[in-house]
């Protein structure tokens, strides 16, 4: 035997160092041109279906357009018990207050002040609905 590196080296006339370390075969490039044509139609396919998706996403998550605009809708008239008047366009009642809301700021208004029955015929002149929940029984 030949000795390499202080090893027993055995040489074979049937055995090269290019067959035993060779990288496989290489494909053709034909071969992987027709892959990556493949991957690119299908990442196209993938990212038209995920745009198509976020539309419908974004469809579902758009609020439905009011009948008319916040300023095109009669405003609801609250009568005092003092005598004054004030109109709302947002409002909510909770409990025993009236919260008039707008986009800076929401006020609170004690049930007790405004007069209810003046503020539903006010209302109703004017072709607005305004009801007043009743007290939940305990």
């Amino acid at each position: 035997p030949l000795y390499a590196y202080g090893f027993p080296y055995f040489y074979s006339p049937f055995w090269n160092d290019s067959f035993a370390w060779s990288d496989p075969q290489p494909q053709t490039e034909q071969a992987y041109g027709s892959q990556d044509s493949a991957l690119t139609s299908e990442v196209i396919n993938l990212r038209n279906q995920v745009a198509q998706l976020e539309a419908q996403q974004a469809e579902r998550s758009l609020p439905a357009e009011p009948a008319m605009p916040p300023g095109a809708q009669p405003a609801t008239a609250l009568v005092f018990r003092d005598g004054r008047r004030l109109e709302v366009h947002n409002y909510a009642i909770v409990g025993e207050a009236l919260w008039v809301l707008n986009e800076s700021m929401a006020t609170r208004v004690a049930m007790s002040d405004i007069d209810l029955p003046a503020t539903v015929k006010a209302n109703e002149e004017r072709g607005v609905t305004f009801r007043v929940p009743r007290p939940q029984a305990p």
